[in-house]
């Protein structure tokens, strides 16, 4: 139950920002637990983590 209300804060917080500026950058670290769909992280991401970018715009 803390885990499902933590997670439902982060995406309400999330969205908030997402409409208050338009577009959000967020820092992934490399770690066995995330999947980054089909192509995996490369050998640089790997050492420096990636930027994924949101804006207003996208469909969710």
């Amino acid at each position: 139950m803390v885990d499902s209300n933590l997670n439902n804060l982060k995406k309400h917080i999330f969205f908030e920002f997402l409409n208050l500026v338009g577009r959000a950058f967020v820092l992934v670290r490399y770690s066995d637990n995330v999947v980054l769909g089909n192509r995996g992280f490369t050998a640089e991401e790997k050492e420096n983590g990636i930027i994924l970018v949101f804006n207003s715009r996208m469909n969710f």
